[in-house]
Order: C-alpha cells, then structure tokens, then sequence
C-alpha cells in the first residue's frame, strides 16, 4: 500500500466543520471530500477561490493521527522540484 493511500489531503471549513468536494462544494462527509495532490495544491485552491477560514487537514485512516494545518492570509507552501514536475505544462517536454 502506497503512503497516498494511507494519507488524504483534505480542506475543511473551520466554521461549519464541512470539507472541500470538487468542482467546488461543501460537504459533510469526509470520505465525499476532495483529495489534493499535495499540500501547495490546497493551498493554492484556497487563494484561486479567495476561501478564507480553512485549513489542510492530512486525513489518515485512523482518524487519530489526523494532522490540521490552519490557514492564514500570509500562508506559505514552499513547493520542491517534486510537486513542479508533478503538473506538467502543455507544450513543454519533460526533462
């Protein structure tokens, strides 16, 4: 079993306690929420959408271990040369 498989990316409404569904929804259901491939890209979710009150929620099966991240006007994601390749733009050839 991979570590993506042991782990989700969630974002959840701090207020309401719902978490994101895709295209763009809340939901109440954990399992319903959408999995971001990465912390930069929930992050980046949040300011495309100019949502504010949310935080990451890294989701583990055993709901115990769940980590929270809480999200600030100034929150920064440091993004390594991993998660840039992992989109690659149109036109462009991989190296």
């Amino acid at each position: 079993m991979t570590l993506k498989r042991l782990m989700r990316i969630l974002l959840q409404d701090r207020r309401s306690g719902f978490f994101v569904k895709l295209p763009y929804a809340l939901v109440e259901d954990q399992n319903s929420a959408a999995d971001f491939p990465s912390s930069a890209c929930a992050l980046e979710f949040c300011r495309e959408h100019r949502l504010q009150g949310f935080e990451i929620v890294l989701s583990f099966p055993d709901r115990h271990y769940d980590l929270r991240i809480e999200l600030t006007p100034d929150s920064k994601v440091l993004v390594g040369a991993s998660e840039r390749r992992q989109k690659p733009r149109r036109g462009r050839r991989n190296l």
